[in-house]
């Protein structure tokens, strides 16, 4: 016994040993593109450096990516000045470098330029360039931002009072906190979560949405959210699964679906378990439109299937919209969520339902409901293929074909300086001088009419709103800088 269990530590210390050097070559091979001047890896090891806490070689390499002009870099550079790690502090550098970030639409940058201009730290104090900057953060999808301007209509909501006179206005004001304050939510920022739980608890009517918001902060081990959790229910959150979960219910029957016309019902089988008298999504989906209901033949047909986890559409979710009779196409759509925000795989096809033509086919890669990866879309004459990066700037070739033009060019985190319009009749190139422009990348299911985009309007159960541009649908990508 005593030998096999040397044998088996013999073998763990050879598996870690070969991890280690496995992890050692990689890095060896990031600091040798960095060293020959390789933009990314030179961001790359410069977080490595900071993760080790050796901030002076973190803020070396992080200068060397800030110099060729990647916005994430010249964050850190900032960053570094505003809290002197690996650097004397000095707000006016920091203010410069954070300015640079800012200009390429980096969002953290944005929200810190707000922040500096509203304190009047290492430049004059400026109250209307502070909101101008926090807007342009929260709007690119700054967390923190979104939760400045949402408390900040919250707190301006109160202090109105319960004046008959002001309730018009608190109203406006309290529509425009629960929007920023949802955006900031759905990408976990718990302060948020029990701003909008607290709200929505004040309502006896809406004690579902304020669970809704309860359970992610208490997942973050929030202390708030676990008391607010057992004040509501009368148990501990950590007994959820035991009291709740394990008694999941299945609900067969209509169900009013809203989509792509008001009052549309449908036939619909969904999974739940039950928090007093509040039913919560989880498990399996299916919903049919119904094609006779009082003799009338439905114009449409939809098709839904899916998965909740804890109220939030999880994992893959399939669409099929069919109108035979006005547009005569039919839709299907693959949108993989995360906790109620696309994150994975999209694809989507439109055709023709009396030829079978495809008129558009999209495949795309998701990340916080920002497009990023590879990104395709072939129509009818028309292509275009791209990809982007991490933060969703067009980042590699570029290239669109139409029956008049091809627009092709290469990227970098945004910035393109060979980007070609040909005319295919004259064979004529032009190139293209280009500010930045948030739908480069063709969206099919954000048209107003489109299926999935009435489907994350009018059917929001369970989903958050987009993280990106400010949309009640799924964001895109495609970024450019100046």
């Amino acid at each position: 016994m005593k030998k096999q269990i040397k044998i088996c530590l013999v073998i763990f210390s050879l598996f870690i040993s070969l991890i280690s050097m496995a992890q050692n070559n990689s890095e060896q091979e990031l600091i040798e593109k960095a060293t020959l001047g390789n933009p990314e890896a030179q961001l790359k090891v410069g977080d490595n450096f900071y993760k080790k806490k050796d901030y002076i070689k973190a803020l070396e390499w992080w200068s060397k990516a800030a110099a060729q002009g990647i916005p994430a870099a010249e964050y850190q550079v900032a960053y570094c000045y505003l809290t002197g790690e690996g650097i004397e502090k000095n707000a006016t550098k920091a203010f410069e470098w954070f300015s640079k970030a800012a200009t390429k639409n980096y969002a953290s940058a944005q929200h810190a330029l707000a922040i500096m201009y509203g304190n009047g730290d290492g430049v004059d104090m400026n109250r209307d360039l502070s909101w101008e900057w926090e807007f342009k953060a929260a709007e690119n999808g700054s967390r923190d931002a979104q939760l400045f301007i949402g408390e900040y209509y919250f707190k301006s909501a109160i202090d109105l009072g319960q004046s008959i006179n002001n309730l018009e206005k608190k109203s406006e004001l309290l529509t425009k906190a629960i929007k920023w304050l949802s955006l900031a939510a759905a990408q976990g920022e718990v302060t948020a979560q029990l701003n909008l739980a607290n709200y929505y608890n004040q309502w006896g009517s809406q004690i579902g949405n304020s669970l809704k918001y309860i359970i992610p902060a208490a997942k973050q081990g929030n202390k708030i959210a676990n008391e607010m959790f057992q004040k509501i229910t009368g148990i501990s959150f950590s007994e959820l699964d035991s009291t709740y979960k394990s008694k999941i219910k299945t609900y067969t029957g209509d169900y009013p679906i809203g989509v792509p016309y008001p009052n549309s019902s449908s036939n619909c089988t969904y999974q739940y378990y039950e928090v007093g008298y509040q039913r919560i999504f989880h498990g399996k989906f299916q919903c049919e439109s119904i094609s006779k209901k009082g003799g009338m033949q439905a114009p449409y047909s939809l098709k839904i299937e899916g998965e909740f986890k804890d109220d939030y559409r999880d994992g893959a979710w399939k669409i099929k919209y069919i109108d035979p009779f006005l547009r005569k196409i039919e839709i299907d759509v693959l949108i993989t969520y995360l906790n109620g925000i696309p994150n994975g795989t999209f694809q989507y096809q439109e055709k023709e339902t009396t030829t079978g033509k495809i008129l558009q086919l999209v495949n795309a890669e998701y990340k916080n409901n920002i497009l990023i990866g590879r990104f395709t879309s072939h129509g009818d004459g028309s292509s275009l293929e791209t990809e982007m990066d991490e933060n969703g700037y067009l980042h590699g070739k570029y290239t669109e074909k139409s029956p008049k033009f091809i627009l092709e060019g290469d990227f970098e985190h945004g910035v393109t300086n060979n980007l070609y319009k040909r005319d295919l009749q004259t064979g004529e190139a032009v190139k293209v001088n280009l500010n930045r422009i948030n739908g480069v990348i063709s969206a099919p299911w954000g048209k107003n009419d489109n299926i999935v985009s009435l489907l994350h309007e009018k059917y929001s159960k369970g989903v958050a709103i987009s993280t990106k541009g400010i949309s009640i649908y799924p964001g895109w990508g495609g970024f450019i800088q100046h």
